[in-house]
């Protein structure tokens, strides 16, 4: 029984090859249609993370704004302590140098 040379096998095998195409194009409507499903499920997701995401980006915000105030309060107290030290040193420049003269005039310092 020779089938595959028969006019009868080559309409069988027209229809399964037809059936096959609708049947394909039909599996792909299909996950198509699933895939549309699940990215509308995830598209809430999404938009949930995106949310979350900026939440958290402007609260960093907010934390780096808080920080650099501090920063500079910092910075501020820790520049009048440097012109505190120096107008010492600056002080203890002069009493010493006038030790040295007072010794040179005097003999002695006379404090």
């Amino acid at each position: 029984m020779r089938l595959a040379h028969s006019h009868g096998a080559e309409k069988i095998q027209a229809h399964i090859l037809v059936m096959t195409k609708k049947t394909t194009l039909a599996s792909i409507a299909s996950q198509i249609e699933r895939l549309d499903t699940r990215l509308a499920k995830n598209d809430g997701r999404f938009d949930k993370l995106e949310g979350l995401m900026e939440k958290g980006f402007a609260a960093a915000k907010d934390d780096i704004a808080d920080l650099k105030q501090e920063l500079k309060g910092d910075i501020s107290r820790v520049q009048d302590q440097v012109n505190s030290i120096e107008a010492e040193l600056k002080y203890g420049r002069y009493e010493s140098r006038l030790g040295n003269l007072e010794e040179k005039v005097f003999g002695s310092p006379r404090r």
